[in-house]
């Protein structure tokens, strides 16, 4: 298993957001990100203030999670296997 710090690479990261920026609207940059290891999540935030009105699941392991129509955050669950 990875790494908190392999996780949560910058140029992994941005790869991988730049892979799903194929599928759906990415926002710009991410402000924020968060491993949690025990869940082995990552969490990506593009607002200050992440709260949610509506989740959709894109794939069994990305959750996108939006405030009206604005993508707030992705989750990626099983992260160390996708990221």
């Amino acid at each position: 298993m990875a790494t908190t710090k392999e996780i949560l690479a910058e140029e992994r990261l941005a790869s991988f957001l730049q892979q799903l920026g194929h599928q759906i609207i990415i926002p710009g940059e991410p402000r924020w990100s968060r491993y949690d290891d025990e869940a082995d999540v990552v969490y990506v935030g593009f607002t200050e203030n992440g709260e949610a009105t509506r989740s959709d699941e894109l794939n069994d392991y990305v959750i996108l999670d939006y405030r009206g129509d604005q993508l707030v955050d992705i989750e990626i669950l099983n992260a160390s296997l996708h990221v």
